[in-house]
Parts: C-alpha cells; sequence; structure tokens
C-alpha cells in the first residue's frame, strides 16, 4: 500500500516532499536529468554527480541507526536524489515521518522520473551463504577471511586458497570474489596472488578514500617449510612481505613488490599481516597492523604496525606492541590515538590491548581487558559513523567457550567497554572474521568455521539494531 503525500511543493530549483508513512513505500516525484544534487544520510556525504555509488539504475542507501532504506530507481544515471535526508525512529519497526528535500537545478527540458521507496530494515538474520566452499573451484581448503567496501560500495572478498589442502604450508593463493549488491551475489572465485608452490597469505586489506585503490600487505613464506620451521629460524628462507593493489574495485590486480627490506627486521623469522583489514588515519596515513617471532628460536610473538604516507608507494616499519600477543586490528578514536587489539599467545583467555599517540610509531604497555574472552583467535573491528553524538565500534570473535558461538558486541566509548549491545551471528564453530559496512546500511561479516570435516568460509550481513543488551 503507498502513503499519502502530506505535502508537495513544486519550484523551478528546489522541490519539498513530507511523507506521512507507516508501509513500505511513498509516492512518486520528478527530478530532472543532468540536475546537480547532493545529499546527506547517516553522517556520510555524497556531492560529486559522478560518485559510482550513484551511477546505476537502482541503488539502495541506507541509515543503520535508523533502520531506514531509502531505495532511489531512476531511468537515466546523471539523475541523483539529493540535497538531505531525513527520518526519526518512532517504534523499533515504524516509523511515522519522513521529511525528503531535494534540491535541483534544471538543465534541460527532459524529465526523468525518481521513485522513492522507504521501508524499515528488516531485524531478520540474514541467509549464511557459504561463499568459498572448500573443495570446490580448483582448491581442497580455504581460510583467513578478509572483506572490505570500496568507494563505489562494490565488496570484494578476499581468503587464502590452500592447493595441499592443509595448515598454512605448502602451495597457497590469494584468491577473491566480488559483490555489486551487498553480497548477494558474486563473481566467480578469481585468483590474485600466486607464488606457485610457496605460500602466499597472511593477508589485510585496507582503501585509500582518498585515491579508491585497494591495497593488500601479505606475506610469502617457503612452502617446502612447516611454519614451526620457519619460526625457528631453521630454513634457509624466511618469510617474506608483500603489497599489491587494485584500482578498478578488485577487477584487476598489481604484481605483488617487496617490501621485505623496509617492514621486516632481520631477526625476526615469521611474520604475519593483520590478517583482515587495516585502516586509513585522518591524515591519510595507511595503517596496518601485522606480527612476527623473535628471539630464541622465535618463541617471543609481537604485535607491530607497518604505514605508509605516500597512498602506498613506499611503506614504514611502525612500533611493537606488547608480547604474548600476535593477530591484531587496529581503530582510530576521535582524540587521534590507535586503539590496537590482539589475539592473546599464552597467558589468560583475555584480549591484549595497547595504545599509540603517534599513528602507530610507537605503542603503550600491553594490557588486557578483561571483559573480552580471547579464545586465541583472530577478531575483526570496524567503526561506523557516530549515534546522537556517541561512537559506534564493533567487535567481532568467537565468544567461547574455545573457537565458538561467533558473537558481535558493540562500544560507544571506543573500545573502553563492550555493553553497547551484542548479537550471536553462529553458534558452534566459528573462528576468524572480517566486517565491512555495506551500502544498504547493513554490516557484512566473511568469517571461517569448521564443518563437513572442512574449512568453510561464509557471509552473512545484520543491522545494528539486531544488537540486544546482554
Amino acid at each position: 500500500m503507498r502513503s499519502p503525500i502530506a505535502s508537495t511543493a513544486f519550484c523551478f530549483s528546489t522541490v519539498f516532499l513530507w511523507f506521512a508513512s507507516s508501509s513500505a513505500f511513498a509516492d512518486v516525484t520528478r527530478v530532472q536529468p543532468n540536475d546537480r544534487v547532493r545529499t546527506e544520510v547517516d553522517g556520510d556525504r555524497f556531492t560529486e554527480r559522478t560518485d559510482p555509488r550513484w551511477v546505476a539504475p537502482s541503488l539502495d542507501l541506507a541509515s543503520s541507526f535508523h533502520a531506514a532504506r531509502i531505495a532511489w530507481q531512476l531511468p537515466l544515471p546523471e539523475v541523483v536524489p539529493a540535497e538531505s535526508v531525513h527520518h526519526q525512529r518512532q517504534h523499533a519497526r515504524r516509523f511515522d515521518f519522513r521529511h525528503v528535500h531535494f534540491e535541483a537545478t534544471r538543465q534541460d527540458r527532459n524529465d526523468a522520473r525518481a521513485t522513492v521507496a522507504l521501508a524499515t530494515q528488516t531485524e531478520a538474520p540474514a541467509t549464511q551463504q557459504r561463499l568459498f566452499h572448500s573443495g570446490q573451484e580448483g582448491y581442497p581448503r580455504y581460510r583467513i577471511p578478509t572483506l572490505v567496501a570500496t568507494n563505489s560500495g562494490d565488496l570484494v572478498a578476499i581468503c587464502e586458497g590452500r592447493k595441499d589442502g592443509g595448515g598454512l604450508t605448502g602451495n597457497v593463493d590469494l584468491v577473491c570474489k566480488r559483490s555489486r549488491d551487498n553480497g548477494r551475489t558474486w563473481s566467480k572465485l578469481q585468483r590474485i596472488g600466486d607464488f606457485g608452490d610457496d605460500t602466499f597469505g597472511n593477508q589485510s586489506a585496507v582503501v585509500d578514500r582518498h585515491t579508491g585503490v585497494i591495497w593488500v600487505a601479505c606475506t610469502c613464506s617457503p612452502g617446502e617449510h612447516l611454519e614451526a620451521a620457519i619460526t625457528r629460524g631453521e630454513t634457509d628462507r624466511s618469510t617474506r612481505v608483500f603489497v599489491f593493489s587494485s584500482d578498478d574495485d578488485g577487477e584487476t590486480w598489481s604484481r605483488p613488490r617487496d617490501i621485505t627490506s623496509a617492514v621486516k627486521q632481520p631477526a625476526w623469522t615469521w611474520y604475519g599481516c593483520g590478517p583482515g583489514v587495516g585502516i586509513q588515519l585522518r591524515d591519510g596515513r595507511l595503517l596496518f597492523a601485522a606480527y612476527h617471532c623473535e628471539g630464541n628460536q622465535g618463541k617471543t610473538v609481537r604485535s607491530h604496525s607497518i604505514y605508509s604516507d605516500d597512498h602506498g608507494q613506499t611503506w614504514h616499519l611502525g612500533g611493537n606492541a606488547g608480547g604474548g600477543n600476535s593477530e591484531s586490528q587496529v581503530l582510530q578514536r576521535r582524540d587521534g590515538s590507535i586503539y590496537l587489539s590482539a589475539r592473546t599467545s599464552g597467558g589468560p583467555h583475555q584480549r591484549s590491548l595497547a595504545d599509540s599517540k603517534d599513528g602507530g610509531k610507537t605503542w603503550s604497555t600491553k594490557r588486557f581487558d578483561e571483559s573480552l574472552y580471547d579464545a586465541f583467535c583472530q577478531a575483526s573491528l570496524l567503526k561506523l559513523s557516530p549515534t546522537a553524538g556517541q561512537p559506534r565500534w564493533l567487535y567481532c570473535h568467537p565468544a567461547g567457550p574455545g573457537r565458538r558461538n561467533l558473537t558481535v558486541r558493540m562500544s560507544r566509548d571506543e573500545g573502553r567497554t563492550w555493553t553497547g549491545g551484542t548479537l550471536r551471528l553462529r553458534a558452534g564453530d566459528s573462528q576468524y572474521s572480517s566486517m565491512a559496512r555495506l551500502r544498504n546500511g547493513r554490516v557484512g561479516v566473511l568469517y571461517d568455521c569448521w564443518q563437513d570435516n572442512n574449512y568453510q568460509l561464509y557471509f552473512t550481513t545484520f543491522a545494528t539494531t539486531q544488537l540486544q543488551p546482554e
């Protein structure tokens, strides 16, 4: 059932629409082709008519906090919605009033019709989609998820394709799939990194928001040796560090470039990037958390950081963070400091934390977060736009016991506490994860788990309104 339009006014340059609606759709209005318009939704501003997020026959753009979706169906890519969209949450599942304001300047006489559909985001759990099925598409096993959303809103899912079917040894490639519709459908498997019989993996990715380039940092280890032997320094070749990139949303990729001499100390043996995702700081710095083994027989494992201040052209080694901690991810607080969350390697089942006040060049003394159970496993972080002036950080990890019960938690104080709500994504075995904000306002999660006597990688989504108090 269509909603009535409470008031409609047309003038030469401005159109205002008031919708009073409790149903899924609101009525139709007109905008002009080639109109230059702007929009701001949930803190995200789109000002360029050529923004790829708007160059599509249909588009879902959502405010995840208000749980409302605005779907624009436009016959011409030059026509984009705009100036601002405001909506207030009246009930958990029902919205009574929406104010939509279009502002445009007519540049020719041809009409185009824009249909504005307002609908509440579903709070039902999304389908658990097996995205990388071990034993199919050329690889006996897949592991280690990375998920990023590009500047255009496309999703790129990356993982290891293990040719020899075992652990992190032997012939391992990096592979990816891409989605242009918020993860509903995906491209075929694409191999993006292959060093023959060597082990090419342990990847982390970040999107440079200034250039649109996806950067992947990863490692290559001698495939004929086990991780334990490399860690102890018993092999003739050690782990090397590489970066490579894509400037077309993951369709094509550059050749990997060896940056080992810039980001690895000679005494280090084993090395891993992330795994998962890095971040871009407000000053433009690209920052990855990583880890390495050092000391007697490689028994000391530490997190550290690497960074680039020239959009990925050169890379530098940051500071060490703690000891007895490894796989890490980072977020930046409003005061500019960096929060590092790391897998604990031995010690209590609590998350290892450190902070940096200089963009990752140095780190504070390690501490434990007693409120976060750590299954000695990787975990993922994601920062969403603030609501009501409060930050929104997400943390995804196996809540235990052991690597079981994948759970998302929210922090409203930038990682100091995680009491902003929880959501269990999967019961039973669940391990590594990576999160990205989708174009429709939901959050996408790529995670691996043990199922059917092998590791599998699943993709799912959720709305932040699904998180509930503990």
